[in-house]
């Protein structure tokens, strides 16, 4: 399961673009594409409305795994829990205190 959404910002921990931070645009399965990170080439056919073709520049999904919630410019992980009420949560650890991020699901009470 996936704990990050659109818009979550986020810093990519592996690969070509480690470093890079920006918002995700889509979550799809366990890729998410993030603006600005994997930009890719991509050449267009020749269409009507553009006769003459193009090459435009793509985000490409990475795999979730190697990305994490960026907070206070720092990456975090992300952790889920039941809380007493039975809503589950979304947290991450900043020193001894824990953060809850967001509640995925309410209880059922």
């Amino acid at each position: 399961m996936t704990y990050l959404r659109k818009d979550d910002s986020v810093i990519v921990l592996t690969g070509n673009s480690k470093g890079l931070k920006g918002p995700v645009l889509k979550v799809i399965g366990n890729r998410v594409v993030i603006q600005g990170v994997n930009v890719r080439k991509r050449h267009v056919k020749p269409t009507q409305q553009n006769p003459k073709g193009s090459v435009i520049q793509v985000e490409r999904p990475i795999d979730i795994s190697n990305v994490a919630l960026e907070v206070e410019g720092k990456p975090v992980r992300l952790k889920s829990r039941v809380s007493n009420d039975g809503s589950k949560e979304v947290y991450y650890s900043q020193g001894d205190k824990q953060v809850v991020l967001r509640t995925i699901r309410k209880g059922d009470k």
